[in-house]
Protein backbone atom coordinates (compact mmCIF):
# COMPACT_ATOMS: atom_id res chain seq x y z
CA UNK A 1 0.00 0.00 0.00
CA UNK A 2 2.76 2.45 0.88
CA UNK A 3 4.52 1.82 -2.43
CA UNK A 4 1.35 2.75 -4.28
CA UNK A 5 0.81 5.94 -2.29
CA UNK A 6 4.41 7.06 -2.72
CA UNK A 7 4.30 6.45 -6.47
CA UNK A 8 0.94 8.20 -6.78
CA UNK A 9 2.40 11.13 -4.86
CA UNK A 10 4.89 11.76 -7.66
CA UNK A 11 2.13 13.76 -9.36
CA UNK A 12 3.67 17.22 -8.70
CA UNK A 13 6.80 16.17 -10.55
CA UNK A 14 4.91 14.82 -13.56
CA UNK A 15 2.52 17.78 -13.64
CA UNK A 16 5.44 20.24 -13.58
CA UNK A 17 7.34 18.23 -16.19
CA UNK A 18 4.36 17.97 -18.55
CA UNK A 19 3.50 21.64 -18.00
CA UNK A 20 7.01 22.53 -19.11
CA UNK A 21 7.01 20.17 -22.10
CA UNK A 22 3.48 20.73 -23.42
CA UNK A 23 2.63 24.24 -22.23
CA UNK A 24 6.05 25.85 -21.97
CA UNK A 25 5.39 26.77 -18.32
CA UNK A 26 8.49 27.60 -16.34
CA UNK A 27 8.25 27.15 -12.60
CA UNK A 28 10.19 29.38 -10.25
CA UNK A 29 12.97 27.72 -8.23
CA UNK A 30 10.88 28.03 -5.06
CA UNK A 31 8.23 25.72 -6.55
CA UNK A 32 10.82 23.14 -7.64
CA UNK A 33 12.26 23.30 -4.10
CA UNK A 34 8.77 22.82 -2.65
CA UNK A 35 8.18 19.82 -4.93
CA UNK A 36 11.49 18.27 -3.83
CA UNK A 37 10.72 18.89 -0.15
CA UNK A 38 7.22 17.49 -0.55
CA UNK A 39 8.55 14.33 -2.18
CA UNK A 40 10.91 13.88 0.80
CA UNK A 41 7.91 14.34 3.09
CA UNK A 42 5.92 11.71 1.19
CA UNK A 43 8.87 9.35 1.47
CA UNK A 44 8.96 9.91 5.23
CA UNK A 45 5.21 9.44 5.61
CA UNK A 46 5.21 6.04 3.98
CA UNK A 47 8.78 4.85 4.59
CA UNK A 48 7.76 2.31 7.19
CA UNK A 49 5.50 0.49 4.74
CA UNK A 50 7.75 0.47 1.68
CA UNK A 51 8.85 -2.83 0.24
CA UNK A 52 10.36 -4.04 -2.99
CA UNK A 53 9.01 -6.50 -5.52
CA UNK A 54 5.53 -6.16 -6.95
CA UNK A 55 6.88 -4.55 -10.13
CA UNK A 56 3.60 -4.77 -12.05
CA UNK A 57 1.65 -3.12 -9.23
CA UNK A 58 4.26 -0.39 -8.91
CA UNK A 59 4.13 0.30 -12.64
CA UNK A 60 0.34 0.51 -12.52
CA UNK A 61 0.55 2.89 -9.57
CA UNK A 62 3.00 5.01 -11.54
CA UNK A 63 0.29 5.41 -14.17
CA UNK A 64 -1.77 7.49 -11.72
CA UNK A 65 0.60 10.49 -11.48
CA UNK A 66 1.29 10.31 -15.21
CA UNK A 67 -2.46 10.38 -15.98
CA UNK A 68 -2.98 13.15 -13.42
CA UNK A 69 -0.18 15.20 -14.99
CA UNK A 70 -1.72 14.85 -18.43
CA UNK A 71 -5.16 15.71 -17.01
CA UNK A 72 -3.89 18.96 -15.49
CA UNK A 73 -2.10 19.91 -18.71
CA UNK A 74 -5.29 19.31 -20.71
CA UNK A 75 -7.28 21.37 -18.19
CA UNK A 76 -4.77 24.22 -18.42
CA UNK A 77 -4.85 24.11 -22.23
CA UNK A 78 -8.66 23.88 -22.50
CA UNK A 79 -9.33 26.70 -20.03
CA UNK A 80 -8.10 29.15 -22.62
CA UNK A 81 -11.41 28.75 -24.44
CA UNK A 82 -13.99 26.85 -22.36
CA UNK A 83 -14.95 26.19 -18.73
CA UNK A 84 -14.15 22.62 -17.79
CA UNK A 85 -16.23 22.61 -14.57
CA UNK A 86 -19.24 20.91 -16.25
CA UNK A 87 -16.89 18.12 -17.33
CA UNK A 88 -16.52 17.16 -13.67
CA UNK A 89 -20.26 16.43 -13.47
CA UNK A 90 -20.20 14.43 -16.69
CA UNK A 91 -17.17 12.45 -15.48
CA UNK A 92 -18.91 11.72 -12.17
CA UNK A 93 -22.06 10.50 -13.88
CA UNK A 94 -20.02 8.35 -16.27
CA UNK A 95 -18.13 6.83 -13.32
CA UNK A 96 -21.42 6.13 -11.53
CA UNK A 97 -22.90 4.32 -14.52
CA UNK A 98 -19.70 2.38 -15.20
CA UNK A 99 -19.15 1.29 -11.59
CA UNK A 100 -22.75 0.57 -10.54
CA UNK A 101 -22.89 -2.92 -12.12
CA UNK A 102 -19.64 -3.80 -10.38
CA UNK A 103 -21.02 -2.71 -7.01
CA UNK A 104 -24.29 -4.63 -7.32
CA UNK A 105 -25.70 -5.97 -5.09
CA UNK A 106 -25.14 -3.09 -2.74
CA UNK A 107 -24.03 -4.32 0.68
CA UNK A 108 -23.57 -1.08 2.66
CA UNK A 109 -26.34 -0.08 5.03
CA UNK A 110 -28.44 3.00 4.24
CA UNK A 111 -26.44 5.10 6.71
CA UNK A 112 -23.19 4.01 5.05
CA UNK A 113 -24.59 4.91 1.62
CA UNK A 114 -25.42 8.36 2.97
CA UNK A 115 -21.84 8.81 4.22
CA UNK A 116 -20.47 7.58 0.88
CA UNK A 117 -22.77 9.98 -0.96
CA UNK A 118 -21.62 12.94 1.11
CA UNK A 119 -17.99 11.95 0.60
CA UNK A 120 -18.58 11.70 -3.14
CA UNK A 121 -20.28 15.07 -3.41
CA UNK A 122 -18.18 17.02 -0.93
CA UNK A 123 -14.76 15.40 -0.65
CA UNK A 124 -14.33 14.17 -4.21
CA UNK A 125 -16.73 16.45 -6.08
CA UNK A 126 -15.70 19.73 -4.49
CA UNK A 127 -12.03 18.83 -4.82
CA UNK A 128 -12.42 18.07 -8.53
CA UNK A 129 -14.36 21.29 -9.16
CA UNK A 130 -11.79 23.38 -7.26
CA UNK A 131 -8.92 21.73 -9.15
CA UNK A 132 -10.69 22.42 -12.44
CA UNK A 133 -11.25 26.07 -11.54
CA UNK A 134 -7.67 26.48 -10.25
CA UNK A 135 -6.31 25.30 -13.60
CA UNK A 136 -7.20 28.69 -15.02
CA UNK A 137 -5.08 30.61 -12.51
CA UNK A 138 -2.20 28.41 -11.33
CA UNK A 139 0.72 26.89 -13.19
CA UNK A 140 0.45 23.15 -13.72
CA UNK A 141 3.29 22.42 -11.26
CA UNK A 142 1.60 24.39 -8.50
CA UNK A 143 -1.65 22.50 -9.03
CA UNK A 144 0.22 19.21 -8.74
CA UNK A 145 1.88 20.39 -5.57
CA UNK A 146 -1.43 21.37 -3.99
CA UNK A 147 -2.86 17.98 -4.90
CA UNK A 148 -0.50 16.49 -2.30
CA UNK A 149 -2.81 17.86 0.37
CA UNK A 150 -5.02 14.83 -0.26
CA UNK A 151 -2.19 12.41 0.48
CA UNK A 152 -1.07 14.44 3.48
CA UNK A 153 -4.43 15.05 5.10
CA UNK A 154 -5.85 11.55 4.47
CA UNK A 155 -4.11 10.01 7.49
CA UNK A 156 -5.12 13.05 9.58
CA UNK A 157 -8.83 12.50 8.79
CA UNK A 158 -8.48 8.81 9.67
CA UNK A 159 -6.79 9.82 12.93
CA UNK A 160 -9.50 12.33 13.80
CA UNK A 161 -12.40 10.14 12.67
CA UNK A 162 -11.26 6.69 13.73
CA UNK A 163 -8.52 7.33 16.26
CA UNK A 164 -5.85 5.56 14.17
CA UNK A 165 -2.81 7.66 15.04
CA UNK A 166 -0.08 7.94 12.40
CA UNK A 167 3.50 7.16 13.43
CA UNK A 168 5.91 9.92 14.40
CA UNK A 169 7.71 9.46 11.08
CA UNK A 170 4.44 9.84 9.15
CA UNK A 171 3.57 12.98 11.11
CA UNK A 172 7.04 14.40 10.41
CA UNK A 173 6.63 13.68 6.69
CA UNK A 174 3.23 15.36 6.67
CA UNK A 175 4.70 18.38 8.42
CA UNK A 176 7.46 18.62 5.79
CA UNK A 177 4.84 18.60 3.03
CA UNK A 178 2.65 21.22 4.71
CA UNK A 179 5.63 23.51 5.39
CA UNK A 180 6.76 23.14 1.76
CA UNK A 181 3.28 24.04 0.48
CA UNK A 182 2.91 26.95 2.88
CA UNK A 183 6.39 28.33 2.12
CA UNK A 184 5.79 28.05 -1.63
CA UNK A 185 2.46 29.85 -1.39
CA UNK A 186 3.69 32.61 0.91
CA UNK A 187 6.85 33.18 -1.12
CA UNK A 188 4.72 33.35 -4.27
CA UNK A 189 2.51 36.01 -2.67
CA UNK A 190 5.59 38.10 -1.97
CA UNK A 191 6.41 37.98 -5.69
CA UNK A 192 10.17 37.77 -5.20
CA UNK A 193 10.92 34.82 -7.47
CA UNK A 194 11.91 34.71 -11.11
CA UNK A 195 10.98 31.87 -13.42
Amino acid sequence: MANTLVLMSLSPFFVALFGRIFLGERLPPRTWAAIAAALVGVGLMFSEGLDSGRTVGNLLALGVPVAFGLNVVILRKAHASVSMAPAVLVAGLFSLVASFPLAWPLTPAAADLLVLGVMGWVQLGAGCVLLTLAARYLAAGEIGLLALLETTLGPVWVWLGLGERPSETALAGGAVILVALLANGLWGLRGKESA
